[in-house]
């Protein structure tokens, strides 16, 4: 399992580079990291996998078999929630420079609000599945729902981050121009490729605190 993420990851970056590098091949990198990222989304299938193969009969210590469908839509929420809390905080009242030498836009006020409608986002998540049938959510109390949104949402900043660093290695503005107005696919799941893997193993994390194991 771990090495299997680790290796997904090494991917994903590998991908991302060469797609900024190569503007003369937009459409095929486009479709490339496409392809990557829904093979992001059939982790959720391996999230609940990997939690049998470590822990046996997941009914057994009282998880849902299912469970890493809830904590992939919270991963996706709480990164969306970021993003935008940063852009709109920052573009409102952001004054100092988060790391100006790799993306002079973010501003340390737009990440401490994307980081706070983060924890929200994770919690009315949360929330939501709960009131929903099934037991997809009861695993995770609130406060560790707040917990991984602010972990998640740190992740989230900096992929953002990483992605900036790979442009501007490039010497591009934009990864691609697929999405008019937006850039490429990979200006818009920058901050999910890294938020996945840190969702994982906080997952990992979490369920051994929990099960004693």
């Amino acid at each position: 399992g771990d090495t299997h993420a680790g290796a997904f990851g090494v991917q994903i970056i590998s991908s991302g580079q060469e797609l900024a590098r190569n503007q003369n091949r937009e459409v095929s990198g486009e479709i490339e990291v496409g392809h990557e990222k829904a093979t992001a989304l059939l982790t959720v299938r391996f999230i609940s996998e990997d939690l049998v193969r470590r822990y046996g009969d997941l009914a057994a210590v009282d998880i849902d078999p299912n469970v890493g469908f809830f904590y992939m839509i919270l991963c996706l929420t709480v990164a969306v929630a970021c993003d935008t809390g940063a852009y709109f905080v920052g573009r409102a009242y952001g004054r100092r420079k988060l790391a100006p030498a790799i993306s002079p836009n973010k501003t340390v006020e737009g990440a401490l609000g994307g980081l706070v409608l983060g924890v929200v986002g994770a919690v009315l998540a949360k929330l939501a599945f709960g009131s929903l049938p099934g037991q997809l959510s009861h695993d995770l109390s609130y406060p560790a729902a707040a917990l991984f949104g602010l972990l998640i949402g740190v992740a989230s900043i900096l992929g953002d981050l990483v992605e900036s660093v790979l442009k501007r290695d490039a010497d591009v503005k934009d990864a691609g121009s697929l999405l008019p107005g937006m850039g490429g696919v990979l200006d818009r799941v920058d901050a999910v490729l890294l938020a996945i893997p840190v969702t994982y193993y906080l997952l990992l994390a979490y369920y051994y605190v929990r099960l004693g194991i």
